[in-house]
């Protein structure tokens, strides 16, 4: 395996960015939508706009929920779960500079030369049939890093693992039996090894065309 692959959420939950953290060995590392909950649509939107306005205080509507603060993003419909404690005006100015910096790293990222698995996972908000929405989010990221692969992890359709150039579609459940949020390890940790397999393939198929 290439030890400078990454892998790198794209939401929509917490759920793929803390596999990424358990696979990688590396808990410290942040993406900017690991703990984010956001759509296809949202995702897109914001990428497109360079993350402009991201979580501005003017833009967020807050909801008391099961003992935390769920705070959206209403320009961006984008909503954090995880990182709003209070209501004090510096505490929300903070967050919201944390996720406009971890969205700029996120875009230089985009522009630079290193290798990136990029994660996807279905939720409700995506809706159905979302495979197109999936591929065409895949076609934006790869118009700035045509080297990336897309990881998407799909519950609806039970069905053996699609492959097309670098965009790999498989059958991730969401859940345990015994309902925990974090899923299954051993299905993460399957579906990452195809995804790093697509990437060294595709990676030493490309340079012996370009040796040609």
């Amino acid at each position: 395996m290439d030890r400078s692959l990454r892998f790198i959420s794209l939401g929509g939950d917490c759920q793929p960015g803390a596999h990424i953290r358990r696979f990688s060995g590396e808990p410290d590392i942040t993406g900017v939508f690991d703990w984010l909950e956001c759509s296809l649509e949202a995702v897109n939107r914001i990428i497109a706009l360079n993350f402009a306005d991201f979580f501005r205080p003017e833009n967020l509507f807050w909801e008391w929920k099961e003992e935390s603060w769920l705070v959206t993003d209403r320009l961006n419909n984008i909503a954090s779960w995880h990182h709003y404690k209070s209501q004090e005006p510096e505490h929300i100015e903070q967050v919201g500079m944390m996720f406009r910096m971890l969205g700029k790293r996120f875009m230089a990222m985009l522009k630079s030369d290193v290798p990136v698995v990029f994660v996807r996972r279905w939720i409700t908000a995506d809706g159905p049939n979302c495979e197109r929405k999936a591929k065409q989010l895949f076609d934006i990221l790869r118009a700035t890093k045509p080297d990336s692969v897309m990881l998407y992890l799909q519950e609806h359709d039970p069905r053996p693992p699609f492959v097309m150039d670098r965009y790999i579609s498989v059958f991730n459940p969401s859940r345990t039996l015994s309902a925990k949020w974090e899923g299954y390890n051993a299905l993460y940790d399957r579906n990452f090894a195809r995804a790093i397999k697509v990437y060294e393939e595709t990676r030493h198929s490309g340079a012996a065309r370009a040796a040609e």
